[in-house]
């Protein structure tokens, strides 16, 4: 399933190590931006985007920072060479995995 794989690929990504903290706050600092002074970035930034996106409700109320965070994950995701193969199959997995999601009326 979508979910296993999308669990695979982070085991798999936090296997390469831990690169210190994580200087994001909270789920309102994960943007493009913050994308380029994240240390071990690319890996640590997509797993990060991905732990923001689980962390939102199922609900309509939702899509706004849902939204958000699938931009900057876009925005990087445009930039030639920014992120390596382990870090774009982490989220092109969680993306496919939203595919099969049904959101709940807020």
């Amino acid at each position: 399933s979508p979910r296993t794989r999308v669990r695979r690929v982070a085991r798999r990504l936090l296997q390469a190590g831990d690169d210190g903290e994580d200087p994001i706050e909270d789920d309102d600092g994960v943007t493009a931006a913050s994308f380029d002074g994240y240390p071990g970035a690319p890996r640590r930034w997509a797993l990060r985007v991905v732990e923001a996106v689980d962390r939102l409700p199922l609900a309509l109320s939702s899509e706004r920072p849902l939204s958000r965070l699938l931009g900057a994950a876009e925005l990087v995701a445009r930039r030639p060479g920014a992120l390596d193969g382990a870090a774009a199959a982490c989220l092109a997995a969680h993306g496919v995995g939203l595919l099969s999601l049904r959101f709940e009326p807020a």
